[in-house]
């Protein structure tokens, strides 16, 4: 909702394209899933709040930083679980 009312903002229209799930009948091997997915999750924020800034549009940085902070906390907890340390979040 928070994205989809600042798409709003700037006119557009707010879509989304879920991309496929893998599954699993193994939990761990759904928790790494999990874990990959919120990694790269916060990889495609990040480049975003760079595109916003780059066209002036702040709000939607500030936006994206305050849903980031809620995908890491996801990563930590979904680490946790795994009992791993917290992934390397590098752009490749």
């Amino acid at each position: 909702m928070l994205i989809a009312k600042q798409v709003d903002y700037l006119n557009g229209t707010p879509t989304t394209v879920p991309k496929p799930v893998k599954l699993s009948d193994k939990a761990e091997d759904m928790l790494r899933f999990d874990l990959e997915n919120e990694r790269q999750t916060i990889i495609n924020y990040r480049q975003r709040i760079r595109q916003a800034e780059a066209m002036g549009e702040y709000a939607m940085g500030e936006t994206l930083r305050k849903i980031i902070a809620q995908e890491q906390d996801h990563l930590q907890d979904l680490a946790d679980a795994l009992g791993i340390d917290t992934p390397s979040i590098q752009e490749k």
